[in-house]
Formats: C-alpha cells, structure tokens, sequence
C-alpha cells in the first residue's frame, strides 16, 4: 500500500489478484489519516479476501491495526521477512458482531462503503479445531499405515537342489578352419614351425668281444727235396679251412738238406683271439718260396687264443639315444613357440607337444657306430620342427554346448563351477589336423526365480513362508528368512521389499 491510499482502494487491490495468499504491506506513515485505524474497514477488507477466497496477511508495525487484527483472528507481522519464518496463525472473522459494531456498520455503510456483498457461513473456532485434531489423526494413521507397509523388509536365503553333470567332447582343430563349426566339432588351428638343435647321450647297452691274447703251437715242418732249407721268421702258415685261420714263426728254423727230415718250429696266431685255438692237423699251408718243398702240419691243437667282453655301442642305444635327441628338439621348439615374438601365440591358443613334430634334418651326427666298443654314445642334431596352435576358446564353446544338452528344463548350469579339462591328443592326421578330447563338468542349480519367492512370501508369518517355499520349491536345506525389524514377525507385504538370495545363483 501507499502512503496515500484508504480502504476503498484497499479492496480495488483485492480485486485485482488471483492469488490464494494475500500479503498486504501498510506503509508506516500517512499523508492523511492512518490507513485502518477504522475497526469495520478492516472487517470489510477481510471479508473482500474472504470473498474471493484468499488468506489474508498484514504488515504493519501500527499498535492499532495490530490489535484490530488480533481481535479479528488475522495474522499480522511487523516485516515481510518475519512471515517467511512463523506459519501465519489466521482465523476467519466472526461476521455476527455486536450491536455497537452493526449499528456503527450501518451508518458507516451509508457514507463511506459499497454495499458489501453475502456473507459468507460462520466457521467456529471449536469446530475448526476440531476439524484439524481429525486431520491430525487421519494424518498419524496413514504415516502408521505407510510405514508398516513400506518399512519392514526381509531376506530370504535358498539352497536349491545341485546335481553334478559332465560330458566329453572330441574336438578336431583344423588348420583350415575358420571358424567353431559345432556339427563337425572343428576349431580354428594354424601352424607354427621353428628351428632348433639338440644334443643326448646315452650309455651303452651292448657288448663286445675284443681279442685279447694269440693262440700259440708247434708246427712240425718236412723237407720234400735233398737240399737244406732255412725259414725266417714270420713265415706264414694257414689252415686247411675257410675261412683260413693264419700264424706266424716266431724264429728262424733249418731244415736239414735230405728227403723225410723234419724240424718242429714255434708259431703264434696272426690275431689274437680264440680263433687262432685250432685242432691238429689243420694247420697244413705255408705261404711263400718254400710252400711247394716242405710239407707241414700241427701234430698238436693251438692254444692260448683269448677274448675280453666290453661294452659295445647297440641299436637299441642308437634308436633310443636318437628318441632323447627328437625329445628335446619337441620341447625346445615348444618353449620358444610359447615366447616367440614372431610366433606370437595368442591367449586363447595353446600348442599340444604331441602336435610337435621333427619335419627337416639338417645334420644328424653319432660319435659311434652300432657294434664299436665304447661306454657312451652321443648325437647332435639340428632340424625343424613344426607344431599347430589350437583355439582353446573354441574348444571349451563346442565342450560347453556338449555339456548344455545334458541338462534339463529345471535346471541351470552354474557358471562359477564349470571346469574344462584338455584330454591327450588321440590322433595326427597327415593334413596336419589335431584330434583330443575336452571333458567339461559342473553344477546344475534348481531354477528359482526370485519373483515367485516374492508373492509366495509377502504378507505371510516367518514359519508358513518356510514351509511354503519348502513345499513348492526344489530345495536341498530349509529357508532361511531374515526381517528388519528383526522383532518383527510378518513378511512385508510389499514384494520389493523381499531380497532372495539363491546360493551358487548370479
């Protein structure tokens, strides 16, 4: 308001808001006489509000007006700002004033107001608290019935029924594949080669018989001509037999100059050995100028021929110093196939040794020979070895899917109890393809979906909630139920409000 308005332009304000709360400011001074000091031009501005249904609110540090609007029920504050912070404590005005007041209504209509128009119906003060205890009430009962309904919670702990499943899947990795084929049961593969070298040894195995000492005899030797014959020694004589065994004289010897004269001359075996132990008269040729004038013959066996056993290079060391050899070669190229920055194996692939093998030989070197005597033998070879990297990924896809068809409609494989299991390669085809064996197993869960769970449960006592879910579900255990409160014996009866916690579920 301004310092120049009255009542009348008071109620002209009035009309012109919309609002359902009115906050009318009076100004502290006047220029004429002060704005509402007059009683009934109070109770006509409250009633104009009255009429278009508004609450009405004074600013005003006037004693006067603030008493007038004590004594009418309106609340009054000193600033704006005090009635942003206190509730504005109204009552609506009692239209049925005293005689003094209607009368002065009267004659004060006449000369300074419109005609008000119909008033509207008296509220009592009684009724009106009344009204607001039932408020209060209906209002504290719908918080208690909220908070019944929205506040307790629960949680339910299931165990379902487990069962154990597992299943073995052959899987061929196919250099030429491209891509998990589930009705051939192919995967991916591709091959790897490096080249290495390797070195064994092995101790022999085999024996060996080495010469150690020459037989020795006496040969009696006859002159067949009358003339004197004188034979070095180192003459040679042999036997009769193949193949011929050969000796030597081991001093001169004459042989006197007439037919029939004999001279016995010692001879030992050209090598040693028990060859050289002949029996008489089977040494019966001299070699050289004399063998056609004398006649010879041993009237006794030879003896003292000997041998010694020693350990001797076998086939069998070959084949096997050779198998340790094609050992290493597999395994060195397999370690660097897993660390090879140009092989570069992936995560998902992984080389079987039995895949491995030695495909070029470049040098291949024995330090001995199948029969020579020795106690060791050693090889030395360099080749190239090839290998196949396999995606285990698909494998474990086409062992999952094996597994998968061996559970039934009920139950649901548990993810976190899958294990995978790689069996030994069964066969190497000559196109370099790699047939093995997957065994995939794990759990299988009941199915409880926690819905169900939830309208089962809600609403019901602790004890018939377990029973219930006892009975209608694939347990293993009794349910455990756990509410909040926890003095507080009936399930919630909003679902959301139920948590269902399955074991082994996701």
């Amino acid at each position: 308001m301004e310092s120049h308005d009255d009542a009348v332009s008071a109620r002209d304000k009035l009309g012109w808001l919309r609002a359902s709360r009115v906050l009318l400011a009076l100004p502290d001074t006047f220029d004429l006489e002060p704005l509402l000091h007059n009683r009934l031009d109070l109770v006509l501005l409250q009633r104009e509000a009255a009429r278009r249904k508004a609450e009405l609110t004074l600013i005003t540090r006037d004693p006067v007006v603030v008493e007038h609007c004590h004594d009418l029920g309106i609340a009054c504050f000193p600033t704006i700002d005090a009635s942003h912070h206190r509730l504005w404590q109204t009552a609506r005005a009692r239209f049925a004033e005293n005689n003094l007041v209607e009368s002065r209504r009267d004659n004060e209509l006449e000369s300074t107001a419109p005609k008000v128009e119909q008033e509207l119906p008296d509220i009592t003060n009684k009724f009106r608290v009344n009204l607001r205890q039932g408020f209060a009430a209906l209002a504290i009962i719908s918080i208690v019935c909220l908070a019944l309904i929205a506040c307790p919670s629960a949680t339910v702990y299931l165990t379902p029924i487990r069962n154990h499943v597992a299943a073995d899947t052959i899987v061929t990795a196919d250099p030429d594949a491209t891509q998990v084929d589930n009705a051939q049961g192919f995967v991916p593969a591709r091959l790897l080669q490096e080249r290495v070298n390797a070195f064994a040894t092995v101790e022999t195995s085999g024996s060996s018989d080495l010469p150690t000492q020459r037989a020795q005899g006496l040969i009696l030797v006859t002159n067949l001509i009358d003339e004197q014959l004188t034979i070095p020694a180192g003459t040679i004589i042999g036997t009769i037999v193949s193949p011929p065994v050969q000796f030597t004289t081991v001093a001169d010897a004459t042989l006197p100059g007439k037919v029939g004269q004999t001279v016995a001359i010692k001879i030992q075996a050209l090598v040693p050995g028990v060859e050289g132990n002949v029996p008489s008269n089977q040494i019966r040729v001299m070699l050289g100028p004399y063998g056609a004038r004398v006649d010879v013959t041993n009237l006794q066996p030879t003896q003292g021929g000997d041998v010694e056993s020693r350990r001797a290079i076998s086939q069998s060391d070959r084949d096997r110093v050779r198998s340790l050899a094609v050992q290493q070669l597999q395994q060195r190229a397999f370690d660097k196939m897993q660390n090879d920055p140009i092989v570069n194996l992936l995560n998902t692939e992984f080389v079987p040794l039995e895949s491995l093998s030695v495909q070029n030989i470049d040098t291949e070197t024995y330090s001995g020979n199948v029969g020579e005597p020795g106690e060791k033998l050693s090889v030395e070879i360099e080749a190239v070895v090839h290998g196949i990297a396999i995606d285990e990924r698909g494998a474990r896809q086409l062992a999952y899917s094996e597994l998968s068809s061996n559970v039934g409609p009920d139950f649901t494989l548990s993810p976190s109890t899958l294990v995978f299991e790689r069996g030994p390669v069964t066969a190497l085809d000559d196109e370099r393809r790699v047939t093995f064996t997957v065994r995939a197993s794990g759990e299988t869960l009941a199915n409880i979906h926690p819905a169900d769970v939830q309208n089962i449960v809600r609403a019901k006592s602790i004890d018939s909630a377990k029973s219930i879910l006892r009975r209608q579900l694939p347990l293993s255990a009794t349910p455990q139920i756990t509410t909040w409160p926890g003095f507080w014996p009936i399930m919630p009866i909003l679902a959301a409000r139920v948590q269902v916690v399955i074991e082994g579920g996701n």
